[in-house]
């Protein structure tokens, strides 16, 4: 969407909670920090902010991990948050979600939040959504422009730090 970038950009995954700090910890130094010798390094955690939102003690503390990032050799870390979920993100393109799973135009997503509808969205297509698993060709299939546009807020800090504006290169 922005043309050519001056960035090397890595993405990683991390399923799971179990040994999340340590699995962070590893990638980034393992697999991360060895391929962007000579660029300055920013981190951008994402996550969705309807898990463990009102635990008084979650499961991930971001701020720790930020600060191991940073003591490993990052020189930035950002966050981005989804609000609620990643899901509800996805939902903005209904139509894109509707096409990829070759369901009849106009089919309504039921469920009480973005998770919800888009597993009943994928069992209406007798498949299995499950979170944080990836689904071949189904980022693909969305519209991510719409999606961007719709998201510009929670996405502010990375065009930020790549230096465009809403998803278009900011003017030199």
């Amino acid at each position: 969407m922005s043309g050519n970038l001056d960035h090397k950009i890595i993405c990683r995954s991390i399923n799971g909670i179990g040994g999340f700090k340590k699995e962070v910890n590893r990638i980034f130094l393992k697999e991360v920090l060895p391929k962007l010798t000579g660029y300055q390094v920013t981190v951008a955690l994402c996550y969705d902010t309807d898990v463990f939102g009102y635990a008084q003690k979650p499961k991930i503390n971001w701020i720790e991990i930020e600060k191991l990032l940073l003591e490993d050799g990052a020189d930035k870390v950002i966050h981005i948050k989804a609000e609620k979920s990643i899901e509800d993100w996805f939902l903005i393109d209904e139509e894109g979600i509707i096409r990829f799973l070759k369901l009849k135009s106009g089919t309504q997503p039921n469920g009480k939040n973005g998770y919800e509808k888009l597993k009943a969205l994928f069992s209406k297509a007798n498949r299995i959504y499950t979170k944080g698993k990836e689904i071949r060709g189904f980022v693909q299939a969305l519209d991510i422009e719409l999606i961007s546009r719709e998201v510009t807020d929670g996405l502010h800090l990375l065009y930020k730090e790549l230096g465009v504006q809403g998803g278009k290169k900011e003017k030199e």
